[in-house]
């Protein structure tokens, strides 16, 4: 009886420790922005004339989506096209 506790325990301490580790390294961060009267080309990631050093920095150092563009007259449609 001793002998199987001990054995489950050197066999599953270090699974349940590789298991916390690869879960804290995948996590992402999201940052969703939202303005009014922003068009898709408005700021210099995506092409515009007009310098947002801090938006280029966020885009070049993670990801950009290029698909996921809403307008609605309405913060409700546009709320329930982001969820």
């Amino acid at each position: 009886m001793y002998v199987t506790v001990i054995s489950s325990i050197l066999i599953f301490l270090p699974i349940a420790t590789l298991q916390n580790n690869i879960l804290s390294k995948s996590r992402l961060n999201f940052l969703i922005i939202v303005a009014d009267d922003l068009g898709y080309s408005d700021i210099s990631p995506y092409g515009s004339e007009i310098s947002t050093p801090n938006l280029e920095a966020l885009a070049s150092n993670g990801g950009t989506l290029f698909t996921d563009f809403h307008t609605a007259s309405a913060c409700s449609p546009t709320r329930s096209g982001i969820l």
